[in-house]
Parts: C-alpha cells; structure tokens; sequence
C-alpha cells in the first residue's frame, strides 16, 4: 500500500500551499521522518532500511545514501551527527553516526529482548540523556555519551508508554493503557519523580487512544487527533483546562 507525501510551502501561515506531491514512493510502514538542516531521514519497517535525502531543493530531493536492514523504525530522531532509531518487535534504539552523510555506520544497538507491545516508541534528547517511550517497559533512560550506552534507569511506575515530550525538565509521558498522562520530574534523570497524571479527554479514551500526536509548549498542550486539535492549560497539573477545539482538521 502507497502513501502520499506532500511538500508544503509554510512561510505564510495564513496561506499554506503545495508544492510538490507524491515526490517519494512511500509504502505502508516506512514512514518515519526527520529533518536536520537540509537533509531528510527515512527509516522504513522490517527491510525497508534507512535512507537520507538533500532537500536543498524540496521539489528535486537527490538521494545520499541508503543503509540496508531490518530496522523496524517507531521513530527518528537527529541531534548533530547522531541520528537514534526507537525500534519496534524486538525494542531498543539503534544509533547511527551521520557525520559521512554519504556513509552513516551504526554507533551501537541497545537491545532488549522481544515482547508484545515493548517496542520503543518516540524518542527524546536531553544533554547526554536518551529517554525512551518503551512500551511495556516504561521509560527507560540511557547515557549516550559513551559506548556501549549506560543504562541509567528503567522507570516502570507508569504504564504502557507510547509517547513522550519533554519542557522545563518536565517529561510529559503518554501511557496507552491506561490511557492517561503521566508527569515525572527528570532534574535527575537517575531517579525521575512522579509530579503529576491526568486525563486530558474526561473518560473519553476512545479519543486518547486516537491522539496520533501532542506537544507541550511551556503550560500549554497541544492534543491532535483524527479530525480535531485540544489545546489545554497544563499550569495545574492535576486540573487541565481546556482552552479550545479546532474541528475539522
């Protein structure tokens, strides 16, 4: 199954146009994204590998290297010349050095052993400290400023983790079962304190769970879903507010 791609000329909010259509042959499961100054990183599902684009010119992207394998991506992530892969079915990050855009070689692969619903899911990077959405596993964070990593903690008082964002040393965690919000102090990443939890959508977890992406901006959320964007006021923890509904997106 083919997947659309657009490229989208945003340097007028008020009147986004398309570009280009379809400039990639995307398939189902290789659609993970990231973009670091010019350069664009796919990384596919099972042997679809990774791939690195030059979007000097967005409507004429030129291939820069392909690096075959069964990487199972669930997220990208691009910090200098690191690039960091959560993984799916058997969990863990991968990371590769891009500093030779044109030869990326893999830095290491923190594995962990294969169980349903514990793969890695987004990825966030703070200093030397790689937080991982791991599943059934919780958080895990890890210290990639050496090889191999050091694991520096498993945070499992959360349940199964599929999302996190991080603002003013404050990780805002997503947990698909049970669906609900979880806030953890990271100042010490070591040993991160339970702060806060809510539910953003009063019992409505049929929404949560179709909430494709969120952000947080300060004491803002930001909740997208299939067809609708919920932006919350977050400044008490323990009662969020709902600001606005944008419909129809």
């Amino acid at each position: 199954r083919t997947m659309n791609n657009l490229v989208l000329d945003i340097s007028d909010p008020a009147n986004v146009t398309v570009q280009a259509d379809n400039l990639f042959e995307f398939y189902s499961g290789f659609d993970q994204m990231a973009l670091q100054d010019h350069y664009l990183f796919l990384a596919g599902d099972y042997n679809r590998g990774l791939t690195i684009f030059d979007i000097s010119q967005p409507v004429e992207p030129q291939l820069v290297s392909f690096v075959e394998g069964d990487i199972l991506a669930r997220s990208n992530l691009v910090d200098g010349d690191q690039l960091y892969i959560g993984r799916g079915g058997y969990g863990g990050v991968i990371n590769f050095d891009i500093s030779d855009i044109e030869n990326p070689t893999e830095r290491f692969w923190n594995q962990t052993g294969y169980h349903s619903g514990y793969g890695a899911g987004q990825l966030a990077l703070v200093d030397e400290e790689l937080f991982i959405a791991h599943g059934g596993h919780g958080l895990r964070i890890l210290n990639v400023s050496q090889l191999p990593p050091e694991e520096v903690v498993e945070f499992n008082d959360v349940g199964r983790v599929s999302d996190i964002t991080i603002d003013n040393q404050l990780a805002y965690v997503r947990e698909t079962y049970p669906p609900r919000m979880r806030i953890l102090d990271i100042s010490n990443p070591a040993a991160p304190i339970l702060v806060g939890h809510f539910d953003p959508f009063n019992g409505d977890y049929l929404w949560f769970a179709q909430a494709f992406g969120y952000a947080i901006t300060d004491t803002i959320g930001y909740f997208k879903s299939v067809s609708e964007l919920k932006l919350f006021d977050l400044s008490d923890f323990g009662n969020p507010i709902l600001m606005t509904t944008f419909d129809d997106l």
